[in-house]
């Protein structure tokens, strides 16, 4: 088995006032519709190679793993070139990974524990602190944004010299 991490720049601290979330909405159109397959045609591809992929959001880098047997290498390169070059953010990718991000956020307000720990670095540091800024943002925020603006900003951070490439 063979695990590929991509470390890239940008997370939940660089979503500025009123876009919170945006790091991680774009996070989850990754695994969405990328290149030529919709959502439904990538996931079939990585079930059927059986390749583990998983995107994550943290404070200033967002984390995309691989994770495959090892001949099964010539498929995932390609796919991760993909992944991060031609993410489609389709309109119907959008208001579905929107839907589920605030329906995702209103069930954890009905949790103590949950909200503790989402919002524990907005009262010690503030809005105005990367760490104070809520990962995947609020129903508030998550209404307001902008699928081609949170596309543009995706493509503005891949940047060789800061993304890292682990094996």
């Amino acid at each position: 088995v063979i695990v590929i991490q991509l470390t890239i720049p940008g997370g939940s601290g660089s979503d500025p006032e009123g876009q919170w979330g945006r790091a991680a909405m774009v996070s989850e159109m990754l695994t969405e519709s990328i290149g030529d397959y919709d959502a439904l045609e990538f996931s079939d591809l990585l079930y059927q190679n059986a390749i583990d992929v998983s995107v994550s959001t943290g404070i200033y880098n967002t984390l995309i793993r691989f994770s495959f047997h090892k001949d099964q290498l010539d498929t995932v390169l390609p796919l991760m070139s993909t992944m991060l070059f031609k993410p489609q953010f389709t309109k119907k990718d959008w208001e579905r990974v929107r839907t589920n991000q605030i329906n995702s956020i209103q069930q954890d307000r009905e949790d103590s524990p949950t909200i503790a720990a989402q919002y524990d670095g907005y009262f010690l540091y503030g809005s105005e602190h990367p760490i104070g800024i809520p990962t995947d943002g609020t129903p508030k925020t998550i209404k307001r944004l902008n699928r081609d603006e949170a596309s543009k900003w995706h493509q503005s951070r891949l940047v060789a010299a800061k993304t890292h490439f682990s094996i």
